[in-house]
């Protein structure tokens, strides 16, 4: 995975910890392995959107959190472009709390 990935996987981490909540506990308050989890936080699996939304609600945080200050290099425009020839681009979702 990328170097996204790893710091995504590191802030959960951290965050998890902060909060208190062990692998065991946490995986299975997001109904996934242990094993799911631990790939996730050191990088090895990327945070799917699906599982983002509990994550962001059992840790009290926004997906923000987990993107805020990466710098990104610059883009290579040749792998970045779609079939209309427009730049690709991710696109936030608002996040609301229940």
């Amino acid at each position: 995975m990328s170097d996204i990935d790893r710091i995504v996987g590191a802030r959960l981490r951290q965050r998890r910890e902060a909060m208190g909540w062990s692998i065991a506990q946490f995986s299975e308050r997001l109904r996934i392995e242990a094993s799911e989890l631990v790939a996730i936080e050191a990088g090895i699996e990327r945070l799917r959107p699906d599982l983002m939304i509990n994550v962001c609600k059992f840790l009290d945080v926004r997906p923000q959190h987990f993107f805020s200050n990466i710098k990104l290099g610059p883009l290579d425009a040749n792998k970045t472009r779609d079939d209309d020839g427009d730049i690709g681009c991710c696109v936030i979702v608002p996040f609301r709390r229940n």
